[in-house]
């Protein structure tokens, strides 16, 4: 079978994808004439930046990286790249893993995911499943770690991807030693991931399996095998590994020369570690080779040095909340004490890793119910599910379609009745406004007394769809609707809400019409909820930004794309997963306790997906929040319009 022809670009692209695993420094050489020039298309740019932020991880460069990953999701999204755009959000998550943000890696990985499922393939899937399952592994969420790394080996068995279950066969290696307590099943994981990492060549995957296995090797006693596999992780990637694989690896390689005896050898070691660039810059996980050092320093019988690095070590324990480090420390401590004859400090740290210890196996017994109620659980569902599928079809789906009407019903009134709330604050506060100024001018009365009608009439036509609807008549048509004209008019609604919180709303507007198929009520209503709750959780004084522009589709159209940030208190992961569920409540709250009923969100995404687009948000807690809607352009109205800014 003759092999594609791939154009120039692309052959660079396939080449530098070979060498990200096996040589970051040469993808990086391959990747530079791609990112630099003019002349390669847009998808061949963003998947030579994915690439080489991730050969930048590879090789420690996290700022660069990270800007890399952010400059692809810029690209991708604004020329409506969905897989890649989800492929982006993935990247920038490893990004914020690495640096110990789990709650925004975790963000960015939701969003991956939800992407992902309507544009990306199965393998694109696994590639984040494995990533939620690091930070929940990481977060002593061992559930969902084992959940998401079961969907991982699920997607590998059945697309036969080699490195996948390599990828999946070194976490479940960490996952069973580090928090299932399982050492010889981890062994089998490490030795099953170092086959395949040999098989395919990929030196960073395989020198991540020989540090497990290393580790495991010196659990089990078997010191000169693990200073082996030790030996052979830095050998193999002495010239690129991230930060934190560095410090492990010589974390553990010291500790194992400290067992078999070997002072001077550990000595050696830790200023070879410490002379490093990254131990220099003090990159995260420099303080693994801080602990070493105290107990370097102990074994060399310079107590009094080695106590100091231990509270050093200590504090940024406490601050970091980095447990798993505690118990080595303690250890350290009681044996510097005990040989400066403070023997009462000394008894006292004893008798607490005393009981550290039976916490630890009290632990270990829960972590391996953990393990057996998750397996359970994953097994019970897969029965459910297919006791499911095997039900009489007809009889489902005609209990489904009744349960939903019901249900439909029920949302459809209170969100009636959550639409209403909004005009008739609006109204309030303009009341309020005439009551409270004495002197109103002619023009004035007018321009309130006609926001009031335009408003009151929004009231009226809500109203009569309730009745409409209880009559069956069919709602309305779709029209053609300037959207930005419309959405203009609504942040001008606004104006005297926002007013009251001294709030400050820019706007950045497309200069022309830019229509879409839907009814202006509908329109209306989407801006309408996204201020509204934007408003209810910005302080006083803040700022709201409202970008409206239009972007182009691969296939030459275009759709608009509305973007709304404010400076609130920003959304956890798990606020973002409840974002668009009835009645959701999140952690953050409305600054000056306003009402939130939970149903503004679910009001906007069902109706911008009834007008063909879609809606998220993306966020990190305590820096505020952006929501996104993107729309199809009417084809008759396709064009690319010019921005005209305004505030």
């Amino acid at each position: 079978m003759n092999k594609p022809i791939l154009i120039p670009n692309q052959e660079q692209l396939v080449k530098a994808e070979a060498e990200v695993r096996r040589d970051p420094t040469k993808a990086l050489s391959i990747l530079e004439p791609l990112l630099e020039s003019g002349d390669s298309s847009l998808l061949d740019r963003v998947q030579a930046k994915l690439l080489a932020a991730r050969a930048s991880l590879y090789l420690g460069h996290y700022e660069a990286g990270e800007d890399l990953a952010k400059s692809a999701l810029d690209l991708s999204r604004s020329q409506g790249l969905r897989r890649f755009e989800g492929l982006s959000q993935n990247e920038i998550g490893i990004y914020r893993f690495v640096s110990a943000d789990f709650p925004a890696a975790l963000g960015h990985y939701a969003i991956a995911e939800e992407l992902l499922r309507e544009y990306g393939n199965e393998l694109d899937l696994g590639k984040v499943y494995l990533n939620m399952g690091n930070v929940y592994q990481r977060t002593s969420d061992e559930i969902l770690a084992i959940e998401m790394y079961e969907r991982v080996a699920d997607i590998a068995v059945r697309t036969g991807d080699v490195l996948t279950e390599a990828k999946v066969s070194t976490n479940m290696a960490g996952m069973y030693s580090n928090i299932l307590y399982d050492v010889e099943t981890a062994e089998r994981y490490s030795r099953r991931a170092i086959e395949l990492y040999e098989r395919l060549g990929d030196k960073v995957g395989l020198g991540k399996a020989y540090v497990n296995l290393a580790q495991q090797l010196r659990v089990s006693d078997r010191i000169n095998e693990a200073v082996d596999y030790f030996l052979k992780a830095l050998d193999l990637r002495a010239d690129h590994v991230e930060t934190t694989d560095y410090f492990t690896n010589y974390r553990g390689l010291i500790y194992a020369t400290l067992q078999l005896g070997d002072v001077g050898r550990s000595r050696s070691l830790l200023n070879t570690a410490f002379s490093h660039s990254y131990a220099k810059a003090k990159y995260p996980g420099v303080e693994y080779l801080s602990e070493v050092e105290a107990s370097v320093l102990a074994a060399e019988g310079r107590y009094a040095e080695a106590l100091l690095v231990l509270d050093v070590v200590e504090t940024w324990i406490d601050e970091h909340q980095f447990e798993e480090m505690r118990h080595e420390l303690l250890t350290i401590r009681a044996r510097c004490l005990r040989g400066l004859g403070r023997l009462d400090e000394t008894i006292s740290i004893m008798e607490t890793l005393i009981e550290e210890q039976h916490r630890a196996t009290k632990l270990r017994a829960e972590q391996r119910l953990v393990q057996i109620r998750a397996h359970y659980d994953l097994v019970q569902a897969r029965t459910t599910a297919e006791v499911e599928r095997l039900r009489n079809v007809e009889l489902a789906a005609a209990l489904e379609e009744s349960t939903r009407l019901q249900r439909q019903n029920e949302e459809y009134l209170a969100f009636m009745a959550h639409e209403l709330k909004s005009p008739l604050t609006t109204i309030r506060s303009i009341a309020n406004l005439m009551k409270s100024d004495k002197v109103l001018t002619p023009s004035d009365s007018l321009l309130y007394s006609t926001e009031v009608f335009d408003i009151s009439t929004r009231m009226f036509d809500l109203i009569s769809q309730v009745l409409e609807r209880g009559r069956e008549i069919s709602s309305p048509s779709a029209n053609k609707i300037d959207v930005s004209t419309v959405w203009g008019h609504v942040v001008g609604m606004w104006r005297h809400r926002v007013a009251e919180k001294q709030i400050q709303v820019h706007t950045d507007f497309i200069d022309g019409p830019l229509y879409v198929l839907g009814s202006e009520g509908v329109i209306v209503s989407i801006l309408d909820n996204l201020i509204s709750n934007a408003v209810k959780f910005s302080n006083v004084g803040s700022r709201i930004d409202i970008q409206l522009r239009s972007i182009p589709n691969n296939d030459g159209s275009n759709r608009l794309l509305l973007s709304l940030r404010d400076q609130g208190p920003g959304l956890t992961a798990q606020d973002l997963s409840r974002l668009f569920i009835a009645f959701g409540r999140l952690s953050a709250q409305p600054t000056q306790g306003e009402d939130s009923t939970g149903l503004g969100l679910l009001i906007v995404k069902r109706e911008v997906e009834a007008l063909g687009g879609r809606v998220w948000c993306e966020s990190v807690a305590g820096q505020g929040a952006t929501f996104f809607v993107e729309l199809p352009i009417d084809s008759g109205s396709d064009q690319v319009a010019e921005v005209k800014r305004t505030s």
